[in-house]
């Protein structure tokens, strides 16, 4: 990558030398070179080919960091080497200090990157297994930006994240690009979590982890907006997209297009298991608005359940809300030309605590191809449904307790169901029912 296309202006291109591989810890050595980049203007830090360790790097304002090819950028193990930095946000009580290191931080800054066809290894297992002992108190992330402008991940691998892999917070103008990310090892590894942020692009990425793959959240008060994801492969042994859990702050005018939902690569030690809980999961269970969503052009395989969507009244809030009214609020959601197939076990379904609380959803030109984990199993339940209004919002939270269809949908003020086709995979058939809606309004099937 250019540094001018972060810097503005054509920067320099600083090669860091002296540095030693493996076993030597480099941390100073680079800082300083970023320390002097930024100084004289900004440009592009090129590291050296080899194993390069470190503790935690600040990326300064003006400075891309490139990592070649032969390179990886590898966390050292020892917890001192990562000290906690001071967020500008006020996240919710027990939140504070949850994720405040990494080994490449950004606070504040403006016109930065990484980039390379190198690799970050954050040597996950290691710290998760001190940490489990307790020879540690923390863990961290490979990348933590927050409060950062014109920010450019691109062309770079992911690995072995102590925890979540990746979070960028209240950034703007920030673009993901072609990025490979396996995240397994350790708990909570999610893949890449966006809080805030205003201005988003993550394009041509894939994201393979054990926790939630790709996350939108809004941990503070801040909202989130303009986000587009295009032509990804997101896997997980969670939920592959997720909106939520925590929503405070709203999420808006998000873009979902082109999207292969698979298998995981690899069983999840902690879970036991290698499928997905869901596909994609819409949730708003802590105050604020999810408006305006599009999601286009999706195939989904490897899950338990295609999709849900969920509004919720635990209300978790942040320090600076605990006075304000939580209500949460799910409006105009479109699904679109979605071919989904899984071994049907429970319902997709939609799902508001606070009867119309979920607006205008619509689903057409779906098909929906799933095999029955047990045909005498399948019947016509409709007994009372256990909305339990503070869980936390997992695709199986109802557990056996929803209609055996295929969607079931509750409290729903407007909800088009159109060209929606089901196929059953077996010879016998468990004629199982298409749609069944409870307490809704303004329903259009075609």
């Amino acid at each position: 990558m250019d540094a001018s296309l972060i810097s503005g202006k054509r920067g320099q291109k600083l090669k860091v030398r002296g540095v030693g591989i493996d076993a030597v810890l480099n941390t100073d050595l680079i800082q300083k070179a970023i320390d002097s980049c930024s100084k004289s203007g900004g440009g592009e830090v090129i590291l050296p080919e080899g194993i390069i360790r470190i503790g935690t790097l600040l990326l300064k304002s003006g400075v891309i960091l490139n990592i070649p090819k032969q390179t990886s950028l590898t966390g050292d193990t020892i917890l001192s080497l990562f000290p906690a930095q001071s967020s500008k946000l006020i996240w919710y009580k027990g939140r504070e200090n949850h994720h405040n290191r990494a080994l490449i931080i950004a606070i504040g800054q403006t016109n930065i990157g990484i980039t390379g066809q190198g690799i970050i290894d954050g040597q996950g297992s290691v710290v998760y297994k001190a940490w489990n002992e307790k020879r540690i108190e923390a863990r961290w992330m490979n990348i933590w930006m927050q409060d950062c402008r014109n920010v450019q991940i691109e062309n770079i691998r992911l690995l072995n994240s102590p925890s979540w892999m990746q979070l960028y917070q209240a950034c703007q103008y920030l673009t993901i690009r072609n990025l490979k990310v396996s995240n397994f090892g350790s708990k909570n590894n999610d893949g890449l979590d966006l809080d805030g942020c205003k201005n988003v692009q993550i394009l041509n990425c894939q994201i393979d982890s054990d926790d939630d793959a790709l996350v939108l959240k809004s941990l503070s008060n801040i909202a989130m907006d303009s986000v587009q994801i295009r032509d990804c492969v997101l896997s997980s042994n969670c939920n592959a997209l997720k909106v939520g859990t925590e929503t405070e702050g709203g999420i808006r005018n998000i873009t979902v297009k082109n999207i292969r939902i698979i298998a995981p690569q690899f069983k999840s030690t902690f879970y036991k298991r290698q499928v997905a809980i869901s596909g994609i999961a819409l949730t708003m269970v802590d105050g604020g608005e999810l408006e305006n969503v599009t999601i286009d052009n999706v195939t989904i395989e490897g899950v338990k359940i295609p999709f849900f969507i969920r509004q919720g009244t635990r209300n978790r809030r942040s320090e600076a809300s605990l006075t304000n009214p939580a209500n949460s609020r799910i409006r105009n959601v479109r699904f679109s030309n979605v071919s989904a197939e899984w071994t049907y076990d429970l319902a997709c379904h939609v799902t508001a605590v606070d009867s119309g609380n979920i607006e205008d959803v619509v689903f057409e030109n779906m098909t929906l191809n799933y095999s029955p984990v047990d045909s005498n199993s399948i019947g016509s339940r409709r007994g009372d449904i256990p909305y339990l209004p503070e869980a936390y919002p997992e695709a199986t939270l109802f557990g056996k307790g929803l209609p055996e269809v295929i969607l079931f949908a509750s409290g729903v003020n407007g909800l088009k169901i159109h060209n929606v086709g089901l196929k059953e995979k077996r010879t016998r058939k468990s004629n199982l029912p298409a749609f069944y809606t409870l307490n809704c309004s303004r329903i259009e099937q075609e």
